[in-house]
């Protein structure tokens, strides 16, 4: 345990700075996925060559896991969502709503849908 715990890293200045809007962003978070890995690296040293290289093979597994988790998740919520504007003639196709322009009564639109379920 003394071993494990003389390899945890002291924090360093940029610990304390938040991080950027879009770099905790779901879809995109590769940024995230590799402070996980950074992490782990760093802390693992030393312990043991064998636990070192698990704890990253573990952390690769499971940044990939959540990442295509949560890409299905919000695929899913997108497709309800839609599904759901379509069905009550709010929109008339998908890419009136998911676009890179949002319809201005897109807040209301995402409300209605959520009180709706």
């Amino acid at each position: 345990m003394a071993g494990e715990q003389e390899t945890i890293p002291d924090l360093a200045a940029e610990d304390f700075v938040p991080p950027d809007k879009n770099e905790g962003d779901i879809i995109s978070g590769h940024s995230q996925a590799a402070a996980w890995t950074k992490t782990v690296a760093g802390t693992s040293k030393g312990v043991s060559n064998k636990t070192d290289s698990d704890y990253c093979r573990c952390v690769c597994i499971l940044v990939i896991s959540v990442e295509l988790f949560l890409m299905s998740f919000i695929s899913s919520l997108i497709e309800h969502c839609v599904s759901f504007l379509i069905s009550n003639h709010f929109i008339a196709k998908r890419d009136e709503f998911f676009c890179t322009t949002p319809l201005e009564n897109s807040p209301m639109l995402i409300s209605a849908w959520i009180m709706s379920e």
